[in-house]
C-alpha cells in the first residue's frame, strides 16, 4: 500500500519491496494519504510512504509522523532500503545505493546527488511530465518502475564488471608476483 498520485518516494519503496523484498506477486493499493483506509493498511503486506508508521518488523514505512524537519531526514525509499540490507548485504542492493539516495534527495529537497537536475531533467522530471498526462495511479507507478528497472540493471551491470575487473587485477598480479 503506498498513496494516490504516487512521488517518487513511494515509488521507490514499492519497486524495492517488489524487486528486492520478496513482495513481487503482491497487489498494489493507493490510499488517500490524508484519510487511508485502516482496514487496507491493517491487512497490507507492506505499507509506505503513507500510513504514518515507521516499524520494519512489519514492513511500515513512513516518515511523515516524525515532527518537522525529522520528517525529512528519512523518506520511505530510504528506510525500505536500509531495512534490506539489515536482511542481506547483496552487491545488487549495494550496486543501487545511488539510486535510492537520488529518490531521498528528490523528496527531501537536499541539494545533494543532482536532486536539483533530476526535477528538472531527470527522474523526478519524467514523473512530473507523466502526471502532467494525468497517468493513472497503476500507470505512474508501471511508468516510475520501469525506470528504475532500468537504472538498477545498468548499476548492476556495472557493478560485476568492476568486480570482475578487480577479480581478474588480482589474478594478474599473482602471476606476476
Amino acid at each position: 500500500v503506498t498513496h494516490i498520485s504516487p512521488d517518487f518516494d513511494a515509488i521507490g519503496y514499492v519497486w524495492l519491496m517488489q524487486r528486492f523484498g520478496g513482495g513481487s506477486d503482491m497487489p498494489v493499493a493507493f490510499v488517500n494519504t490524508g484519510s487511508p483506509d485502516p482496514d487496507v493498511l491493517a491487512s497490507a503486506w507492506s505499507v509506505g510512504d503513507t500510513g504514518r508508521i515507521y516499524d520494519p518488523a512489519n514492513r511500515r514505512f513512513d516518515h511523515h509522523q516524525l515532527p518537522g524537519r525529522a520528517s525529512n531526514e528519512t523518506c520511505a525509499t530510504m528506510q525500505a532500503y536500509e531495512w534490506l540490507l539489515r536482511q542481506d548485504v547483496t552487491p545488487e542492493l549495494l550496486a543501487i545505493r545511488p539510486i535510492v539516495e537520488l529518490i531521498f534527495c528528490g523528496d527531501t529537497g537536499s541539494p545533494l546527488a543532482g536532486a536539483g537536475a533530476s526535477r528538472t531533467v531527470g527522474i523526478h522530471a519524467l514523473l512530473s511530465a507523466q502526471k502532467a498526462k494525468r497517468r493513472t495511479d497503476a500507470e505512474l507507478l508501471d511508468y516510475g518502475s520501469a525506470l528504475l528497472d532500468n537504472l538498477a540493471d545498468v548499476a548492476i551491470a556495472r557493478a560485476n564488471g568492476a568486480a570482475q575487473l578487480a577479480q581478474r587485477r588480482q589474478v594478474t598480479r599473482r602471476r606476476h608476483d
